[in-house]
């Protein structure tokens, strides 16, 4: 399958920091490894000891929720993490969905229609949650075992997004980073402005400099 670029995952779960949202829904979670990764960094009391015999998922402080379209993607491990996992095309199943603190989608936008694309993203925004995408800064065409899930069918940039709702963004590696949400929001350490980038030139700078 495709998998999304690891050198966005310390801003994303830094981004969930932040936030601190207590219900999360993570939109075509792959692999699930953001809901194993927000469980430790974002839910659970590091301080305890963690109980084997219960699942992850009832020893955090976070509910994580997901959705699937593709049902060779239900695996058995995600039962640890997630309290519910919703099969089928987001565009077609948000009205059945709860309300989240915060959406996740991790390179998933570029897989959806933009017009279906754009009315997903409104309706979350006028029921105010906040969501968090990544997709590729330059599209370009995929084709994986011949699924159609796996094709790239739209691109995205931040004009698109300011459209929606408060848009902040932040270009890691080959991804950028949206934060969409109803109300503006200043996240510590992330986004493109000027001193935003200056502060992160200085934290990189005194920690390459330190013996």
């Amino acid at each position: 399958m495709g998998t999304s670029y690891a050198e966005q995952i310390p801003q994303i779960i830094h981004v969930v920091q932040q936030l601190r949202p207590r219900r999360v829904l993570d939109v075509g979670k792959g692999f699930g490894k953001y809901g194993l990764l927000l469980h430790e960094f974002a839910g659970l009391d590091t301080s305890k000891r963690v109980e084997p015999s219960l699942p992850l998922k009832m020893q955090s402080s976070l509910t994580i929720d997901a959705v699937e379209i593709d049902s060779d993607l239900i695996l058995p491990h995600l039962d640890q993490l997630y309290s519910e996992v919703f099969f089928g095309d987001v565009t077609e199943i948000q009205n059945r969905l709860p309300r989240y603190d915060l959406i996740l989608m991790v390179d998933v936008i570029e897989h959806i229609a933009k017009p279906k694309g754009e009315k997903l993203l409104r309706e979350w925004i006028r029921r105010g949650e906040a969501v968090l995408i990544s997709t590729p800064i330059s599209f370009f065409r995929q084709h994986l075992f011949q699924s159609p899930h796996e094709e790239h069918v739209s691109y995205w940039c931040t004009r698109d997004f300011r459209q929606i709702g408060h848009t902040i963004v932040q270009y890691v590696g080959p991804s950028a980073l949206f934060l969409i949400s109803p109300q503006p929001i200043n996240i510590r350490g992330f986004g493109n402005g000027l001193m935003h980038r200056l502060r992160r030139c200085a934290r990189f700078i005194r920690n390459e400099t330190r013996w």
